[in-house]
């Protein structure tokens, strides 16, 4: 029990990571140059492609996995 937990904490650690390094990398500062915040811009509209473009995938490995456990 405790190793299922320590390793779906593992996964949400990385997941925070990954969240955490896109929020950084597309949050727009202050001080950014017009191209930094193109850029930062680009980033934002890419993650949210990104996950368009993933969760049906995802659900169906999800799915996949759900029908091999049973």
């Amino acid at each position: 029990m405790a190793e299922e937990n320590a390793g779906a904490q593992g996964v949400q650690d990385a997941t925070k990571g990954a969240f955490q390094w896109w929020k950084e990398k597309s949050t727009i500062q202050p001080g950014d140059s017009f191209g930094q915040k193109v850029l930062k811009v680009i980033y934002k509209i890419g993650g949210v492609l990104a996950m368009i473009i993933f969760s049906p995938l995802l659900l169906l490995a999800f799915l996949i996995a759900f029908l091999v456990a049973l």
